[in-house]
């Protein structure tokens, strides 16, 4: 039969076309939506902060020359300042050691929307010389 349009097999095809297409563009939206590095500028910032932080070349830079800790707490707190300010957010850096204390630099009250890397370096002074989880936190 000549000239059908609308035979079973078009109507088939046609349906399986939609049917992937529609497939396709969900989950094109669905890694959008779920996607929080692509989106979020709170998460860019913070990889960039981490990122200057743990660079030797950088002037905000919290290593030596060796790589490890600055271990001068005075120091690193002038430094997260620094970089505080030429930030359009909120800038918390925290060190936890083996035994559990703390030292924290320039902690606003975090609110909801926050960004956390997490980074772990060496830090040695005259009295402690160990592994060091840095907390950096960015909050609008």
């Amino acid at each position: 039969m000549k000239g059908q349009y609308f035979t079973l097999d078009v109507i088939v095809a046609a349906i399986m076309a939609v049917i992937s297409i529609m497939l396709l563009l969900g989950y094109w939206q669905y890694s959008l939506e779920n996607s929080p590095i692509i989106q979020d500028s709170l998460n860019k910032q913070a990889i960039r902060v981490s990122q200057l932080f743990f660079s030797i070349s950088s002037d905000y830079s919290l290593l030596e020359k060796k790589g490890l800790l600055i271990n001068d707490t005075a120091e690193m707190e002038k430094r997260a300042a620094a970089l505080n300010k030429t930030l359009p957010y909120n800038l918390c850096l925290m060190l936890k050691f083996p035994d559990n204390s703390e030292s924290v630099f320039g902690c606003p009250p975090l609110a909801s929307n926050q960004a956390k890397i997490e980074r772990v370096a060496y830090f040695k002074n005259s009295s402690i010389s160990s592994p060091v989880l840095v907390e950096i936190f960015l909050s609008k």
